[in-house]
């Protein structure tokens, strides 16, 4: 069988070939928690989350603003040009302005809000400067997919996660390695695959050019994503600090290893996700709506089951992925991968706001489960430790999941209200 869509092709092949990309990534963090046991892995997996989300802030919507604009104007050279220069302004202030902040703070974050000890504070501060790396080779990938440059943006993806594995292996090998080292690593692989692009993107593109009509559209387009985007990724990561916040750096380093454990099992909801907002989104006959929605049904059912079933196995995956020191998590990633059963079986109805053009959606969704995860995060831990902090994650989608099938109906019926 054939797909006859260059567009669907496309974005199979992009979700394919991240996919791969993400499993590499995935393979050196396991080699790393193995060396760096947990206590040492419960530190870095707070410094890695703490990246994750100055990497949004630093993307803030922008990303996907820029896209947008790029690939609507992609036979206006011109044009692409300035909206991709206008768009790395903004992102240089965001950058410059967290590395102020690092410089400024980052003896105070250490201890007061990571709950790390003095020692940790040169590479929390690395982490504001050069968090900026990271924040370009997002925006570089963005913009490549933007002109439809899809496979350069792939091969950025794998040098990144390449660079990562390579430097795995030398650790495997010599059995030694440094949390700051590691630091270093996250903070600069980006940059050597941000520089794939440059043959179809020449580095002018990103020099700084301020137009206030065209910041202005792309400001505009951010109201709803950047909001989404944060949210999201503060829902993702923020049950590992406040794990270190309320219990230790062995529990957080335990806690983080089955969440990296049940992350590879979230691809496929990811994947899936992917593919299935292209094809909602091309729907204009209600009949094809309808059909698609009794095969949704159907697909969360499948996907929660299967997902669920992976409890069954969490022993052997800890034992041969991060190692025996990590067995005490086995119970946390049974629930772990409910979770991510339940964020699964979601994406097929988060699908239908493509549809329905609701972008405020995803900014919704995002604040809910950040406050869900938040409150729940708060009253469990204390009590239940890491299996609170399990609880909190599969609450934190549980809301997201109902709130997603009222808000979808709600959509429905003002969509198809005329008929």
């Amino acid at each position: 069988m054939f797909i006859k869509s260059q567009g669907l092709r496309s974005v199979i092949n992009m979700a394919t070939g991240n996919i791969g990309a993400t499993v590499v990534s995935a393979v050196a963090m396991i080699i790393f928690s193995r060396v760096l046991g947990p206590t040492q892995f419960g530190v870095f997996s707070v410094l890695f989350s703490l990246l994750l989300m100055l990497s949004k802030v630093g993307d803030a919507g922008i990303n996907i603003a820029v896209q947008r604009y790029v690939a609507q104007n992609k036979s206006h050279l011109e044009d692409v040009q300035t909206y991709i220069r206008v768009g790395s302004t903004l992102k240089l202030a965001i950058a410059g302005a967290l590395a102020v902040i690092g410089i400024l703070a980052g003896a105070w974050m250490t201890k007061e809000v990571l709950h790390l000890s003095a020692a940790y504070e040169l590479p929390v501060i690395l982490i504001f400067v050069l968090s900026a790396g990271v924040i370009f080779y997002e925006y570089v990938n963005t913009v490549l997919q933007g002109v439809h440059a899809f496979t350069l943006s792939i091969v950025s993806n794998w040098i990144q996660s390449l660079v990562k594995l390579l430097v795995g292996g030398v650790v495997f090998i010599t059995h030694t390695t440094s949390v700051l080292f590691l630091t270093l690593v996250y903070l600069l692989s980006p940059v050597l695959g941000s520089i794939v692009g440059f043959p179809r993107l020449p580095f002018s593109y990103f020099v700084p050019q301020w137009d206030w009509p065209v910041a202005k559209r792309l400001l505009t387009v951010t109201k709803w994503t950047g909001i989404a985007i944060i949210a999201a990724t503060l829902a993702d990561n923020l049950d590992v600090l406040l794990v270190q916040n309320m219990l230790n750096s062995y529990e957080t380093g335990l806690y983080s290893a089955a969440v990296r454990i049940a992350s590879v099992a979230s691809l496929i909801a990811w994947s899936l996700g992917t593919v299935l907002n292209v094809r909602v989104a091309s729907y204009r006959d209600r009949s094809h709506l309808h059909a698609y929605l009794k095969k949704a049904v159907l697909l969360a059912l499948a996907s929660f089951v299967g997902i669920t079933a992976l409890a069954l196995v969490s022993i052997p995956a800890i034992k041969y992925t991060v190692g025996s020191e990590f067995l005490a998590a086995s119970t946390p990633l049974n629930f772990l991968f409910l979770a991510t059963a339940i964020l699964t079986a979601t994406s097929p109805f988060v699908a239908l706001f493509y549809l329905f053009d609701k972008p405020a959606y995803f900014a919704y969704s995002g604040i809910i489960g950040t406050i869900l995860l938040l409150g729940a995060d708060l009253m469990m831990i204390p009590t239940f430790g890491l299996l609170g902090a399990a609880y909190a994650r599969i609450l934190s989608r549980l809301g997201v999941l109902i709130f997603t099938l009222v808000y979808a109906r709600r959509s429905y019926r003002e969509e198809y209200a005329q008929d």
